[in-house]
């Protein structure tokens, strides 16, 4: 063990953090809660309480977690599922917006089917299965306006 591993790293993750505060490279900020951070992504419910947003790491400028007075129920937490696994949680199909890796980054309207093996199935024509790989931004919205139902798999899971 050298001296480097040997030292205890920070947390990175405060006691208490209930959200975080996400900038995207394109400057907008968004306020995800109920979130899991992987390697290279953050998975979590936007501040409408309509959608679920997968972001990579990649197109994040800065990160800021968030504590609130009250108990939270779902504290940020580290995962180690797949951006795959956390989407087949999700009620499907839905509407969904979307940003590839590669420009432009202009964001794509499409209806997200179902996530299976590394891929989302739309009802694009152009676009039928597209690579989770690919995407840099993913936003999936219930179609009919209400909050999304919390599935009882991603509810205060500890991955």
């Amino acid at each position: 063990m050298t001296a480097l591993t040997a030292t205890k790293t920070p947390q990175l993750i405060p006691a208490g953090a209930s959200q975080i505060q996400v900038e995207l490279a394109q400057m907008s900020v968004r306020e995800l809660s109920q979130v899991s951070l992987g390697r290279t992504f953050v998975f979590g419910l936007l501040e409408d309480n309509l959608s679920w947003c997968l972001i990579r790491m990649s197109s994040i400028r800065s990160l800021t977690f968030l504590e609130h007075q009250s108990e939270s129920e779902f504290p940020v937490h580290w995962t180690r599922k797949s951006p795959g696994e956390l989407l087949t949680k999700l009620e499907l199909p839905a509407s969904g917006t979307l940003q590839f890796h590669e420009p432009p980054r202009h964001s794509q309207q499409l209806v997200v089917l179902g996530v299976s093996r590394g891929f989302i199935a739309t009802d694009s024509f152009r676009q039928q299965h597209i690579p989770l790989a690919a995407i840099s931004y993913l936003e999936i919205k219930q179609a009919n306006g209400k909050a999304f139902a919390i599935n009882s798999s991603l509810k205060g899971s500890k991955d």
